[in-house]
């Protein structure tokens, strides 16, 4: 089959030409942009696991010994009982909703007293959590391995964000910290809710229902 069509021009056969050939290209082309955007994809989920991995290291072998030694002075301050339920913001606001001001002020002297190593342990925490709201590493990955024990401690050390975070400051210390912790804790919460769902209707199919007949039709 000849492709060159001799009854017209030049110009008019290189026309009809590069119909087929630009579909081509562009399909090649295409082709070749999925391809590049897929290898992006897995390679910023290998690099995002990776970092997740070197964050977790980070804090078992950094964060938690440093919470270690802060807890001796929880426990002398009694501060470690102060676990604020329905907590949203962990905000000086919030705190004074649930506490009177008396009992506030006698607990705050500790963090005053504790200032440096409170703000390293709350610190390290922050940036930690900083990776992962950002979306720079997994937080998928890091959730397994230690979502609880972090939603732990941000509750234990719920009344020393609240006293460092007021509503009224124009941007809010550690809100990395609390983005995460909302995260992490409403998997918690969902985790806990299926599993007591599925004990319930485990049980619920163990239960025998017994019916009395009506008279006469039996």
């Amino acid at each position: 089959m000849d492709i060159f069509d001799h009854s017209k021009s030049l110009i008019e056969n290189i026309y009809l030409i590069s119909g087929p050939i630009i579909a081509l290209l562009g399909f090649v082309a295409f082709s070749q942009l999925r391809l590049s955007k897929k290898v992006i994809e897995l390679t910023s989920k290998r690099q995002a696991a990776e970092l997740s991995a070197k964050q977790i290291e980070i804090y078992c072998n950094v964060i938690i010994p440093s919470q270690s030694k802060l807890s001796d002075g929880l426990i002398e301050s009694k501060l470690e009982d102060v676990n604020i339920n329905g907590l949203r913001q962990f905000t000086t606001q919030e705190l004074l909703k649930k506490m009177n001001t008396g009992e506030i002020l006698e607990r705050s002297k500790f963090i005053s007293e504790k200032v440096t190593p409170i703000l390293e342990v709350l610190n390290s925490m922050e940036a930690f959590s900083t990776y992962f709201t950002k979306g720079v590493a997994d937080e998928e990955i890091a959730f397994s391995s230690i979502g609880s024990t972090f939603c732990y401690s941000v509750n234990t050390y719920s009344f020393i964000y609240c006293i460092l975070r007021d509503e009224k400051d124009e941007v809010l210390p550690f809100s990395n910290t609390i983005k995460l912790y909302e995260v992490w804790n409403s998997k918690l919460q969902t985790k806990k809710i299926k599993k007591e769902l599925k004990q319930k209707t485990e049980e619920l199919r163990k239960v025998e229902v017994e019916k009395i007949n009506i008279l006469g039709t039996k």
